[in-house]
């Protein structure tokens, strides 16, 4: 199980601001706590440009619904971030960690 989040940790470290590994590990229990690990795999899917659900989800094989329920909860969470286009569809985005980590104060 630590593989998700390790991938998760690796793909936050690719993104501004980056997300540092330790030597403790710490970072891996921090996800851990975050996110499950069902949500770990789906983040690593997200970039910086903003997408629709749908989009993610056939990028993950995953059901759209399912894929925009767990999108919905990590946004609620402040894990990734979420914004309406003018014709009201929701896309969604990662987030870099500094971003996670400021609104989570």
């Amino acid at each position: 199980m630590d593989e998700v989040y390790q991938k998760l940790a690796e793909h936050l470290d690719r993104l501004p601001d980056g997300f540092t590994p330790s030597e403790t590990g710490a970072e891996i229990r921090l996800l851990k706590r975050l996110f499950t690990p069902e949500e770990a795999k789906l983040a690593v899917m997200l970039t910086l440009n903003r997408e629709e659900a749908k989009t993610i989800a056939a990028r993950a094989h995953l059901p759209e619904d399912e894929t925009e329920g767990r999108l919905e909860e990590m946004t609620r969470k402040g894990l990734i971030f979420s914004a309406k286009t003018e014709d009201g569809k929701v896309q969604y985005q990662a987030a870099p960690w500094s971003s996670v980590y400021t609104s989570s104060k």
